[in-house]
């Protein structure tokens, strides 16, 4: 796994790709395209969950797990 901001020439095409993953219910849709992505985790705090409601739900994709949490952030790991 990589920063997702790693590669600077990426960036708008990986937060595009983001936003159309965290626009979805479909958890088959979002899983697959966070692992094409290479996404090994995501974390959520107040500011995503606000952009993204979808990340302020328990358990947005079944293929997430809660690693850990901090009062309103959360590491959600991207199972195998």
């Amino acid at each position: 796994a990589r920063l997702f901001y790693s590669s600077p020439a990426d960036f708008d095409r990986n937060l595009s790709e983001l936003k159309e993953t965290f626009a979805t219910d479909d958890p088959a849709i979002a899983c697959a395209r966070l692992r094409d992505m290479n996404i090994a985790a995501l974390v959520a705090g107040p500011p995503e969950a606000a952009d993204f409601p979808i990340l302020a739900r328990p358990a947005p994709w079944s293929c997430l797990s809660l690693e850990f949490q901090r009062g309103s952030y959360r590491v959600l790991r991207l199972r195998p």
